[in-house]
């Protein structure tokens, strides 16, 4: 009975209910703490943010840990009074907790609607890790393109590694592009 009006605090989605999830989430029970947790996961708002961060990082269950990761990552993206920089920090942590490829690849689709300087600099972070190394060089490009009026040194220094160590043409031709888009502009400039 318990669960399924925990279930229901969920679906309603004001602070007192939260404040009731909160809780509950942290109950002996197991069975009243994963229908809690799975609630603030399901949220509409951006409310249980600290809450799922804790719980990705320090749960003993690892379908939790997963759950609030992708929680976390979900409710990074969604509209908020949130400035940029306070979003790029949160996917930081998304990543930082993300141990699967699918949270990281969640992670990089998120950054590129960041047209900022750091979350070039993340996405570019990723390219190491052979598991995302694709989908952080698309998350790249497409952040670049949003940067290269406003960061044009950062945009060329990301698009020549991508165009200097990636074999696929997919990335090498865009990079290039976006390369010669930048060199030209500084060009135009300095005449």
């Amino acid at each position: 009975m318990r669960c399924l009006l925990l279930r229901v605090l969920g679906q309603i989605g004001d602070s007192r209910a939260y404040d009731t999830l909160s809780v509950a989430r942290m109950d002996p029970e197991p069975t009243i703490q994963d229908t809690a947790v799975r609630a603030l996961v399901a949220w509409p708002t951006t409310e249980p943010i600290p809450d799922l961060i804790h719980i990705a990082r320090t749960s003993e269950n690892p379908t939790h840990r997963i759950l609030a990761l992708q929680g976390l990552i979900r409710l990074t993206g969604a509209p908020s009074e949130r400035s940029a920089e306070e979003t790029l920090e949160l996917y930081g942590t998304a990543l930082e907790l993300a141990e699967r490829a699918d949270e990281k690849k969640q992670v990089l689709s998120g950054l590129t609607s960041l047209a900022a300087p750091g979350a070039l600099d993340m996405s570019m972070g990723c390219l190491g890790d052979n598991a995302v190394r694709g989908e952080a060089a698309l998350a790249a490009l497409k952040i670049a393109e949003g940067l290269w009026a406003s960061h044009p040194d950062r945009v060329q220094a990301a698009m020549e590694t991508l165009a200097g160590t990636l074999q696929e043409e997919e990335i090498q031709k865009p990079a290039r592009a976006l390369l010669e888009k930048v060199q030209q502009s500084a060009s135009k400039e300095e005449s």
